[in-house]
């Protein structure tokens, strides 16, 4: 599996966070719990989670060994992989 993490959008503290998640929002996806907020959707042959949590906003990317794998066992393993980018990212 690889794995492609975003982080949005840092310097500006909470403002710049709820506008970074009002766009990323606008995905549709499936609601998972992880951080305040986040959605789960299959892209291009990857699994994304897009979360919100406190002022951080990041998108996890879950991509499969090869391409034209079936993403779908990644989607058990989405929301325990971005809640330790979001823990990583808060003790860092």
């Amino acid at each position: 599996m690889e794995a492609d993490v975003g982080i949005y959008p840092g310097k500006n503290g909470q403002v710049g966070a709820d506008a970074a998640w009002q766009v990323l929002k606008g995905f549709s996806g499936t609601p998972v719990p992880v951080g305040d907020e986040a959605l789960l959707n299959d892209e291009l042959g990857a699994v994304v989670v897009r979360v919100r949590s406190g002022n951080v906003v990041a998108t996890v990317r879950l991509i499969p060994p090869s391409r034209g794998t079936d993403p779908a066992p990644l989607r058990k393993s989405a929301v325990a992989v971005t809640g330790d980018v979001l823990d990583d990212l808060v003790e860092g």
